[in-house]
Order: C-alpha cells, then sequence, then structure tokens
C-alpha cells in the first residue's frame, strides 16, 4: 500500500461483480500512482468478495469495507465519503472506469490552481458491447470557473456533469455530509450543484473516464414523468437559497430555475418524446426502448394522466398504428439511424482508436469470475461495517 497516498477512489458497490474488476483495474492503472481504491460493498452476497480478494492479492492499495445487511445506495456513497482522509478524491461508480492519466492532469491543474476546489473532465459513454454511444470532442484546453456563471455553466451544458470524470479536494466532502438526500434518486446532481454554488472548479476537455449505459443501470430506471422527482429538483435549490457557504449569485440563480421548474411544460415534453420513441420503435425495434416506452406509459397513468396513459397503450399495442408508422417513417428513420452509426463507428475506429483499444484491454477478462473456496476467503482484508 501507499504510505502516504495523495487521493482516493471510492467506489461504491452492490452486485456488479463483473464490472467492478475493471473499475478497480483503471485506478490501479493510473499514471499517478500515490492513491488507494476504497469498495464499499452494500451486501452484495455473491462474487464481489472474491473479485476484490483476487486484486488485494496483488495489490495492497485496495480497501475492502462490507456491509452486513443492505443498507441502500444513498447511504452506501454517504458512508463512502465519510472516510475521505487524503488531499483528494475522485467517485467511481462500480460499472465505469477510468483513463490512465485521469488524476496526474486533474491533480497538476489542482496543485497549480489552490483556489480550484475541483476539477471536471469528458467522459465517453459505451454499451455492454464496447461500442461507442455518446461523447463530447476533446481539444485539451483547461478553462476557469471562478466566477457566479459557474452555476449556469453547470446548468446548460457548457460543462460535462458526470462526477466519475471529477477530482475534488477533500474540503467538497463537506457538501455531500451537508445536504439532505434522503429522497434524491440523483444524489450525484444535488452535490455538483451544490458544490458549484460554493466552490470554483476547472474543466479540463481530455477523456477523463468511460461511463457504460446499460438495461440494469440506474438511468435506466429512471422515469421520465415524475412530479416527485420535480419537487426533489426544486429541494436542490432550496438547500443552496439556505446554503450559507453559497455563492450570492448562485442563491439568485437556484429562485430563477425554480419559477423555471414550476412554469415549465413538463407533461407535454414528456408525451411529445414518448411518441417518437414508439414511432422509431414501430421503424427498428429494440429491446430497452421498448422497455422505456412500457415505463413511461405506466408512468403517466400512476402520475394521474389516465387517458394519456390509455391512448399511448392503445398506440403502442395496435399493430395497425405501428404498420402505419413504419410506412411513413421507416425510410427516414433508419437513414437517421445509420447515419448516426456511421459517425460514432468511425470516430470509434479513427479518432479514439487508441481510447478503444485501452477500453479493450480494460475490459479483458472483467467478467471472469471463478469460485474460491473458504480458506482463500480468510485472507481478505474485510472492515465489516455495523
Amino acid at each position: 500500500m501507499t504510505v502516504n497516498p495523495q487521493i482516493t477512489a471510492l467506489i461504491p458497490t452492490y452486485k456488479r461483480p463483473e464490472y467492478l474488476r475493471r473499475a478497480i483495474k483503471s485506478v490501479l492503472r493510473q499514471t499517478y500512482t500515490d492513491l488507494q481504491v476504497c469498495v464499499f460493498d452494500d451486501a452484495s452476497g455473491d462474487n464481489t468478495e472474491q473479485v476484490v480478494s483476487e486484486i488485494i492479492e496483488n495489490d495492497s492499495r485496495v480497501k475492502y469495507y462490507c456491509k452486513k445487511s443492505n443498507i441502500g445506495s444513498v447511504a452506501n456513497y454517504r458512508y463512502a465519503f465519510q472516510t475521505v482522509e487524503t488531499p483528494y478524491f475522485s467517485v467511481l461508480s462500480d460499472d465505469d472506469f477510468l483513463a490512465e492519466d485521469f488524476y496526474e492532469n486533474a491533480i497538476r491543474i489542482l496543485e497549480e490552481n489552490p483556489d480550484i476546489m475541483f476539477v471536471i473532465t469528458n467522459t465517453i459513454c459505451i454499451d455492454e458491447n464496447r461500442d461507442l454511444t455518446d461523447h463530447r470532442l476533446s481539444d485539451n484546453s483547461v478553462k476557469y470557473f471562478r466566477e457566479g456563471d459557474r452555476f449556469d455553466a453547470m446548468h446548460t451544458g457548457v460543462v460535462p456533469h458526470d462526477w466519475t470524470a471529477m477530482v475534488y479536494r477533500r474540503a467538497v466532502m463537506d457538501v455531500y455530509m451537508d445536504m439532505e438526500d434522503r429522497y434524491d434518486i440523483a444524489y450525484d446532481m444535488r452535490y455538483l450543484l451544490r458544490a458549484a454554488a460554493r466552490y470554483e472548479f476547472a474543466y479540463l476537455s481530455k477523456v477523463g473516464a468511460f461511463f457504460t449505459t446499460h438495461r440494469k443501470s440506474i438511468s435506466a430506471a429512471r422515469k421520465n414523468l415524475d412530479h416527485v422527482h420535480l419537487g426533489v429538483m426544486i429541494s436542490r435549490y432550496i438547500e443552496i437559497i439556505n446554503d450559507e457557504h453559497a455563492d450570492p449569485y448562485a442563491v439568485k440563480r437556484s429562485l430563477y430555475y425554480i419559477k423555471n421548474i414550476m412554469h415549465s411544460k413538463y407533461y407535454q415534453s414528456v408525451a411529445v418524446n414518448l411518441l417518437k420513441m414508439i414511432i422509431k420503435n414501430s421503424c427498428e425495434k429494440t429491446e430497452y426502448v421498448d422497455s422505456v416506452i412500457k415505463r413511461d406509459i405506466s408512468s403517466f397513468e400512476s402520475e394521474g394522466y389516465l387517458k394519456t396513459s390509455l391512448l399511448f397503450k392503445r398506440i403502442y399495442e395496435s399493430d395497425v398504428i405501428r404498420g402505419v408508422f413504419r410506412v411513413l417513417f421507416s425510410s427516414y428513420s433508419h437513414r437517421l439511424s445509420n447515419k448516426y452509426k456511421t459517425d460514432l463507428l468511425s470516430l470509434q475506429r479513427g479518432r479514439y482508436s487508441d481510447i478503444f483499444k485501452y477500453i479493450e484491454e480494460m475490459s479483458a477478462g472483467c467478467s471472469e469470475i471463478v469460485d474460491i473456496d473458504d480458506s482463500q476467503k480468510l485472507k481478505l482484508k474485510t472492515s465489516s461495517i455495523e
């Protein structure tokens, strides 16, 4: 183990051993080596312990904490934040992983700029087959957000907001500990908004991490129509308004964003998107989009839009209507889809070819899990959390 680690990678995990191995491996492969990895297992009860055990045998920079019973994702993340003792830390989802020079690049910026409290980098999105699904082009530039507009930058897409691709100073941990997150499924956004309201940050336009989209992810299960979640979004801004450490501009803009939420045409936008998905799936059906359509139809019903739910259900289940959609839109949909896939494949094999070689290397064997006997399990240095 590193005698004096400068950065900690926090990896909360639950029942994803096939991805966890890759996540840990990506941290240990960092060009910046003064680090430690802390894995927080929320009582997975599967091969997770074995995966970590095998890694610890070869690299003592890894620590393993396992709950005796499941406490839920938010509580597990909160515990992880509480353990940070190093000058810097990052948060890594168990199904994502890091670029090799991520820590080196981010920490260099932090060391050269004492007022900058965290660094944001770019994320490349891949699917379960490790193919490119989304990205943001990088130009290796660095932009510093020291004024009030940093809060707007987090909202408008000027900077990415995937916390997997960020490095923070230890003090930013307090933001997570101060916030009320019992009812917030998107606790990462609550944390990032409040951090941007308090602290200056930098954006490095370079790939720092890889985000994996798959059917079992939290984002895949989240409803598009959810009035309760709108209330949660408003509560995030209320916390900032009442945060004595928040920048005055961020407080003012929080009021603005609350007004936007309350006056938004939320129902109409979700309905239009659902119709587009039904049309698209009629032309080119996929299991993922099919599951989202069914989820959203159910959401309309649970939110009290019974007539809308029934209408979309009949449209979706009607072979005649879907046949009409295919006749009207199939040619256009296929051209659009093929162009999108071709563009992504061109990037994957061209500009990102070296990156995808790294992705394949990191992913090799990540699902190869072999059972170990009880004598081997005893060798694992485990901290049990009461």
